[in-house]
């Protein structure tokens, strides 16, 4: 999409121009596209119409401030809290150190 030429393609990949050239014919055939000025315009839509319904759906949610509300913690949840007795013994790797 920055402009760049097949030569610099496969020299920024580390491959080669012909290696380039093939893999780009095979993403224009399944697209049904015939060469990267309708790739990239097809890209740009597809990119522009996710961001469109992206914003719909967004607008349809509640504010972050509500949302904030929901997930703060319950206080009176039980925590478990693991004493002395229920950690693991250390092995002798461990008490060495």
């Amino acid at each position: 999409m920055k402009g760049f030429s097949n030569a610099e393609i496969a020299k920024m990949r580390g491959s080669v121009l012909s290696t380039v050239k093939t893999q780009l014919g095979a993403i224009y055939h399944k697209s049904g596209l015939e060469n990267r000025y309708q790739l990239i315009a097809f890209i740009t839509d597809e990119v522009c119409q996710a961001a469109k319904a992206r914003r719909r759906d967004d607008s349809a949610k509640p504010h972050r401030a509500h949302l904030k509300a929901v997930s703060t913690p319950n206080p009176e949840a039980s925590v478990t809290k693991i004493t002395a007795h229920q950690r693991a013994p250390k092995t002798q790797m461990n008490a060495k150190q």
